[in-house]
């Protein structure tokens, strides 16, 4: 079954602070502000169904960006999952959870390079996601997608850069 995968990478986050792990640093003032902005424009391109899921990575940025997502997409909490391939930037692993869902759009806030990585792989097209950035990729079969002597499994819908901050 074909999946339109929405990769997003998390708004502005705070530096690292002294004693503060990585997953912990969450959105600056400015960078949720600049979410909130251009969100409800960028998310009004994604069809959003019964099989609509969101995946989030258990960072606190990309939870605080997923919640400003959410808030123009509207999925139910039972239909949002913590994805820890997402943070652990686990191609593979992440690629496999994909071709066992029944979902027919992924919704993914997680990091780069990851997201950078993955939408060079299924689409072939390179493109460099700034904070808040948005891509969609249809995959047709995600199985072949997990393969890797696949080549481009997917096309890019469309791409939408990161806010300014």
């Amino acid at each position: 079954m074909a999946v339109t995968l929405v990769l997003v990478r998390h708004g502005q986050a705070e530096r690292k602070k002294l004693g503060q792990t990585d997953i912990e640093r969450q959105l600056t003032p400015d960078g949720l502000r600049a979410l909130r902005s251009a969100f409800p424009t960028t998310f009004s391109m994604v069809e959003v169904t019964e099989q609509t899921e969101l995946w989030v990575s258990p960072a606190l940025r990309a939870r605080q960006t997923a919640e400003v997502a959410n808030e123009t997409l509207r999925i139910p909490a039972e239909r949002q999952l913590e994805c820890r391939e997402l943070f652990d930037q686990d191609e593979a692993e992440f690629l496999g959870l994909v071709a066992a869902s029944a979902a027919d759009t992924i919704v993914t806030v997680g990091h780069i390079p990851f997201m950078n990585r993955l939408c060079e792989y299924l689409s072939g097209q390179p493109v460099a996601f700034d904070t808040g950035g948005v891509a969609a990729i249809r995959v047709d079969d995600p199985r072949e997608a997990m393969h890797p002597s696949s080549h481009c499994p997917g096309r890019l819908l469309w791409f939408v850069q990161g806010p300014e901050v």
